[in-house]
């Protein structure tokens, strides 16, 4: 998904449908204002209650099933490549990034309520709407609510307990970057003076992946964007997202997705038809 704004999209939600285990190509911002929410992940399910704000990286496949009604809230998308060059503080980006085992990605922001709201609802606003410098306001407002939520809960965002891993975080942000270039960890200890196992042991420790995991992460997402929105053959979109071997990208594939290539196309060209 491209954008010309950080925000990708916003949606003001009165109710909320059930989604099954998926994942987004941004970073999603969920603020839970009236009801509750189940938020399953791969090993771990979450109770999202009212006045609640959770943070979903990228890479982060997740099902929402609605507990308690009437449930009314947002959702916002965030474009990852805009939001990492202009989110400048990298404590505050790593709320959306960075995931260590102690990491806990809601926040009960009741003492901030109205501020919160009030942000989103100018966010959603100004989204709706061409007004001039809408591209710098929208950038605007979404530091002003990490800002905000950083105030409320320093402690939540990851990179303040972890300030020594700055430049494991520089080599996150290398990898989003080029994660499409021929990339190995031998080649990036080099590029940042750190010895091989120092940087898989501390990259996994930051980010929950080893960087292996990260980049085949990174290519598989970019590979499921390109069925859902190209016509290009499947072999192709596998060189095109960084996989040289077609069998073993078929196989990383519905490792991770739990389907084929050509059954995500086919369901995606399913739901068009409807």
């Amino acid at each position: 998904m491209s954008s010309r704004y950080i925000i990708d999209d916003i949606q003001h939600c009165i109710s909320h449908e059930d989604h099954q285990l998926h994942f987004h190509h941004t970073y999603q911002i969920l603020f839970v204002m009236k009801g509750a929410s189940e938020i399953t992940f791969s090993h771990t399910t979450q109770i999202v209650r009212e006045e609640s704000i959770i943070f979903l990286r990228n890479l982060e496949q997740h099902a929402v099933h609605v507990i308690e009604t009437p449930y009314h809230g947002y959702v916002l998308h965030l474009n990852p490549l805009l939001t990492d060059q202009n989110i400048i503080d990298s404590k505050l980006l790593s709320i959306l990034k960075v995931r260590p085992a102690s990491f806990c990605n809601h926040i009960n922001i009741s003492r901030i309520f109205s501020t919160i709201t009030s942000l989103f609802e100018q966010m959603l606003s100004e989204f709706k709407h061409h007004y001039p410098y809408k591209r710098e306001l929208l950038i605007q407002l979404v530091n002003q609510l990490l800002i905000q939520i950083w105030r409320l809960s320093p402690d939540s965002f990851p990179m303040s307990a972890l300030a020594e891993n700055e430049t494991i975080f520089q080599i996150q942000t290398y990898i989003e970057t080029n994660y499409l270039q021929d990339i190995s960890i031998t080649n990036l200890a080099q590029q940042f003076y750190l010895s091989p196992s120092y940087l898989s042991h501390n990259f996994k420790n930051m980010t929950g992946f080893s960087p292996k995991q990260y980049l085949m992460l990174l290519r598989l997402s970019h590979s499921k964007s390109l069925l859902q929105h190209s016509d290009d053959s499947i072999s192709n979109i596998a060189y095109k997202s960084g996989f040289s071997d077609i069998n073993n990208y078929i196989k990383y594939y519905k490792h991770y997705f739990d389907e084929t290539p050509s059954a995500t196309r086919k369901r995606k060209k399913d739901a068009k038809d409807q």
